[in-house]
């Protein structure tokens, strides 16, 4: 298909080269425009998804011993939230080998307006190994998605 524009082009180039030269300028300034507006709003779904923060911290005291893991989700975007996806990931202190048999993959539709945030708690995924300890692990989040309502 590309060919045929790229022959139409050339033709239009050799039969009318002012008007060409106009329209090859417009459609290119087009693009431009086109591709900057991607960009822009690219970087401020970027700049949203970075202004969620998801924590998770061992805390077998905080609702029960059955659920010892403590997520805190805070919204500091401008957006209303209306979902998030999250990953947990757990570490033996200095090494970098994820311990979580498989994914352990959470989500919430809990919706959060901007500052608001909720806090949630889940039981420990299975681990690589049976006598590994949740409590001497460092638990963080590999990988979080917030869904932001559209206006």
């Amino acid at each position: 298909m590309i060919w045929i524009a790229a022959v139409i082009a050339i033709f239009l180039v050799l039969a009318f080269p002012k008007q060409a030269v106009i329209l090859i300028g417009l459609a290119v300034a087009l693009v431009l425009i086109l591709l900057s507006g991607l960009y822009i709003m690219d970087r401020f779904e970027k700049r949203q998804q970075s202004l969620i923060e998801v924590t998770v911290v061992f805390d077998p005291a905080g609702y029960s011993s059955q659920y010892p893991l403590r997520v805190t989700i805070k919204n500091n975007s401008s957006k209303l939230v209306e979902k998030v996806d999250w990953q947990f990931a757990a570490f033996s202190p200095g090494h970098s080998t994820n311990l979580i048999d498989g994914y352990a993959s959470m989500s919430t539709d809990k919706i959060l307006a901007s500052g608001e945030s909720t806090t949630l708690f889940y039981r420990v995924p299975k681990l690589k190994a049976e006598e590994l300890k949740a409590a001497m692990l460092d638990w963080s989040i590999s990988y979080k998605r917030a869904v932001f309502r559209e206006n």
